[in-house]
């Protein structure tokens, strides 16, 4: 109990320059990130990646994931990794949405933890080689961690299965034992320690590699970027352990095609690089604009006050002397070398910047870190308050109690639990791109709710189904959705037919607010009657 006391007597001192101030950082990020981690509910994405994960643990399917038995039956668009781990947590936890969003969210959480003490734990070893206090780096790496948990777009994409979150905590892991080995190299004291930590950055890249692919590259970008930089040019080039390291991550990579030779699926991983290397990344997916501006002015819109004291932390690292400061420099190169190049790539998507928040919130602290004391404790105390009253809030109004994202399909899944519980194995149509394609697609995999066979476009297709349906005895289950308009064109269409589609194909549910109706055959629910989600 004398511990605990005195651990909380040291926590509650408003002194930057104690470490315990770090259970701030620890508290803020976990408070943002985990609030309501029950609430169902992700990015059409993130319900895709949840899907993987929960097909991984169930086909056994661990080199090659698989959505659903009629889109992506073999995902070959990204790297396993990130599906191996989310089925092992599944495996031992189950596969629910609070699983599912806790374990998003740890990838988060741990790149705002694994900032502070990169930039914590390099600062006070470069501090005691000089021979002066570790404040600075200490306050850094306090105001780091608490800019980067205060971005929005970090938490927003955190709380769904995301790559470039899980990417962008790998980044830093590469970075930090790449930064370890330099510091080692330029004081020329501990080889054998330079050698591990070169292997450690090599060990993580290629993880990075598994995780994502090519965004992985940005790891040697910036180390060569780094050493070019500071003028060692011959460590780079005549020195075998950064060579070393980039073969030990490529060999990492090799991995998946090694297993997925070995498992007879080799062709999938040449699918691969056809799709997603080459038709994404060179040939933009047939995008012809650049759009440079594209990802500076969505930092401005989404943190601009970080990206425009990032200028100013930008502007005193060059005022101090950038040479002087290489794990400032470090950040000013990922920072420049995840937007600038992603620039120049056609097929944007803000996800894919992601590994450039942390860099983004270093710059942002950086002058602030060089403030007097005074200051410091100033920022400490009212910062701790604030953590207290955002704690309250977000228990009593938290952020996200129900999810805002494809309401109507929660809605029907909700009805359909309601009034038949063993409606699983259902083949769904949407017709005229109704309703968002890969949104149904990606839900309904992670739900267990059936396949989407097509999307049809002519009214004729649908009627076609209703007439084939009065002839079936296989008693398979269909759902369709149709607007209301073409569900009149349908009826046209089958008129010929008599009744045959308000007879196989019955309403279920009408969504007024997107003019659509849900219709399930016959084999679905035996009852006759219809929900209005208007009333």
């Amino acid at each position: 109990m004398k511990i605990f006391k005195e651990w909380i007597k040291k926590c509650a001192e408003n002194d930057l320059r104690n470490p315990y101030q770090f259970v701030v950082v620890v508290l803020l990020a976990a408070v943002l990130l985990f609030q309501h981690a029950w609430v169902p509910g992700f990015f059409h994405d993130g319900h895709l990646y949840a899907a993987l994960g929960k097909n991984i643990l169930l086909k056994g399917m661990w080199i090659i994931p698989s959505l659903s038995e009629t889109h992506f039956k073999f995902y070959h668009y990204h790297p396993p990794l990130y599906a191996i781990l989310e089925g092992m947590v599944f495996w031992i936890f189950g596969y629910t949405w609070v699983v599912a969003r806790i374990f998003s969210c740890l990838w988060g959480w741990g790149a705002v933890l694994l900032l502070s003490f990169f930039i914590y734990g390099i600062g006070r070893g470069r501090a005691e080689q000089e021979g002066k206090s570790p404040s600075f780096y200490i306050a850094w790496a306090y105001l780091s961690g608490i800019f980067l948990a205060l971005f929005p777009p970090l938490y927003k994409k955190a709380r769904s299965p995301h790559l470039d979150v899980a990417l962008t905590f790998l980044v830093l892991f590469a970075l930090y034992f790449y930064f370890r080995a330099f510091e080692y190299f330029t004081s020329g004291k501990n080889r054998r320690g330079e050698i591990w930590c070169w292997l450690a950055a090599g060990v993580f890249f290629g993880l990075a590699l598994l995780m994502k692919g090519p965004p992985a590259l940005i790891i040697p970008m910036v180390i060569a970027a780094h050493l070019l930089c500071l003028g060692y040019w011959k460590k780079l080039f005549l020195d075998f352990m950064p060579w070393v390291g980039l073969l030990l991550g490529g060999a990492v990579f090799a991995l998946w095609p090694l297993f997925a030779w070995k498992w007879g699926i080799l062709d999938h991983f040449f699918y691969y690089l056809s799709t997603q290397v080459k038709a994404t990344v060179i040939e933009g997916r047939g995008r012809q604009e650049y759009l440079l501006g594209t990802y500076p002015y969505y930092l401005l819109e989404n943190v601009g006050p970080w990206f425009l004291l990032a200028f100013w932390g930008i502007y005193a690292l060059f005022r101090d002397g950038i040479k002087k400061n290489p794990l400032g420099l470090l950040f000013l190169l990922l920072y420049l070398l995840v937007v600038v190049p992603f620039s120049f790539v056609r097929w944007k998507y803000s996800n894919y910047i992601v590994p450039c928040f942390p860099a983004l919130a270093a710059l942002a602290a950086y002058p602030f870190a060089k403030m007097s004391c005074t200051f410091h404790g100033y920022f400490t105390f009212w910062v701790k308050r604030a953590l207290v009253v955002v704690v309250m809030v977000l228990l009593i109004f938290p952020v996200t109690v129900r999810s805002g994202r494809d309401v109507e399909l929660f809605r029907l899944l909700e009805l359909m639990k309601y009034y038949d519980s063993s409606s699983e194995e259902i083949s769904w149509v949407i017709v005229n791109e109704v309703y968002p394609f890969h949104n149904v697609v990606n839900l309904m995999a992670w739900q267990g709710k059936g396949n989407v066979m097509t999307d049809l476009t002519k009214s004729a297709d649908v009627c076609t189904l209703a007439l084939a349906l009065r002839g079936s005895s296989d008693g398979r289950k269909w759902g369709v959705f149709i607007s209301s308009k073409d569900y009149e064109e349908v009826k046209q269409a089958c008129k010929g037919d008599g009744a045959v589609l308000e007879e196989e194909l019955k309403k279920f549910i009408y969504f007024p607010t997107k003019d659509f109706y849900v219709l399930f055959s016959k084999s679905v629910f035996k009852k006759e009657f219809m929900v209005d989600y208007g009333n």
